[in-house]
C-alpha cells in the first residue's frame, strides 16, 4: 500500500499471516525516508535497502526484530529500532554507516554493550539506549560528535572512569532510574544536561562533579543523598531538580545550597526532609 502524507513516502508490504514482511523498492529509487513501524516484522532482508542512495531515514520502531537490519545505505543518517526484541549490537551491520547521525535503540532487550561495536559510528551525534536490561559495559565509546547518551532505565550501578574520555563534545547525559550508587567518575567537561534521577545515589563529591563548569540543569530527584560535598561549585547552573524526601545531615556544609540559591539563578524544585544529626 502506499500512503502520500506531506509529500513524504511510506511504503509497507505486511503479510499478516505471517507477520512477516515482503518489500520491494526497486522502482522507487528516489526514497529518502521509510517508515515501517508497528507492521509486526520479523526480519528485513540484508540489502533490501542497499541501492537507496539518497534513503536518509529509516524507522523500524516497535516491530519484532531481534537483530540489527544489515545492508543498510551508506547514506543513512537517521535509524530508529526501538521497542523491538533486540538482544546484542553486532558489528557487521553497522560497517559502511559513516554518515548516521541518529541511532534510536530504546526499550529492547540489550544487556551487554560493547562500545567497539559503536566505533564505526564516527558521525554519530545521538544514541538512545533507554529502557534497555544493559548491566555491563565493556570499553569507552570512541564517538568524538556525540552530543546526547540517554541510557535510562537500565540496570547500569557503574561506569569506568575512563568511560567518557572520547565523548568530549557531550551535552546531555540521562542516566536516570539505573542503579548507580554515586555520579559516575570523569563526566566531560561539555556538560550541559545532567539527569540522575531515581538511582541510590547518597553523595554528590566534588572530585566527580568539580570540572562541569557548563552545567546548566541538574537533576537528582528520588535519591537518598546523605552527603554533598560542601567545595562544590557549580557556577552555570541554573536549574536544579532535587524533589522528594532529600535527607541532609547538618554537618555536611549545608551552605552549599544557601550559596547556589543566593549566587545562582536557580529555579529550585526541593522538597528536604533535613535530619540534624550531631556529631
Amino acid at each position: 500500500h502506499f500512503f502520500f502524507v506531506n509529500i513524504r513516502l511510506f511504503v509497507c508490504f505486511l503479510n499478516v499471516s505471517h507477520y512477516r514482511l515482503r518489500i520491494d523498492f526497486s522502482g522507487l529509487p528516489g526514497l529518502e525516508e521509510v517508515v515501517l513501524s508497528s507492521g509486526g516484522i520479523e526480519q528485513i532482508d540484508a540489502n533490501v535497502f542497499r541501492c537507496h542512495v539518497l534513503l536518509r531515514t529509516l524507522d523500524l520502531q516497535k516491530n519484532k526484530l531481534r537483530q540489527l537490519p544489515r545492508g543498510l545505505p551508506s547514506g543513512l543518517e537517521i535509524l530508529h529500532l526501538g521497542h523491538n526484541r533486540i538482544h546484542s549490537l553486532q558489528e557487521s551491520p553497522l560497517e559502511g554507516l559513516r554518515k548516521l547521525r541518529v541511532l534510536n535503540l530504546q526499550n529492547n532487550q540489550i544487556s551487554t554493550l560493547r562500545t567497539n561495536t559503536l566505533t564505526l559510528l564516527q558521525r554519530l551525534e545521538c544514541l538512545y539506549l533507554d529502557g534497555n536490561k544493559i548491566e555491563s559495559i565493556h570499553g569507552a565509546p570512541r564517538l568524538p560528535f556525540l552530543s546526547l547518551l540517554s541510557m535510562g532505565s537500565n540496570r547500569i550501578s557503574s561506569l569506568s572512569s575512563t568511560f567518557f574520555s572520547s565523548l568530549q563534545l557531550l551535552k546531555t547525559l540521562d542516566l536516570s532510574s539505573n542503579c548507580l550508587t554515586k555520579a559516575p567518575h570523569g563526566l566531560p567537561r561539555s556538560l550541559v544536561h545532567l539527569n540522575l534521577d531515581r538511582n541510590q545515589i547518597r553523595s554528590l563529591r566534588n572530585r566527580d562533579m568539580s570540572q562541569l563548569h557548563n552545567l546548566i540543569t541538574l537533576s537528582v530527584s528520588s535519591n537518598r543523598l546523605v552527603s554533598v560535598d560542601g567545595g562544590l561549585r557549580l557556577p552555570n547552573l541554573s536549574v536544579l531538580f532535587m524533589s522528594l524526601c532529600i535527607c541532609l545531615q547538618i554537618s555536611l556544609h549545608f551552605y552549599l545550597f544557601i550559596y547556589l540559591c543566593i549566587n545562582l539563578r536557580i529555579n529550585l524544585n526541593i522538597y528536604l526532609c533535613i535530619y540534624l544529626h550531631y556529631l
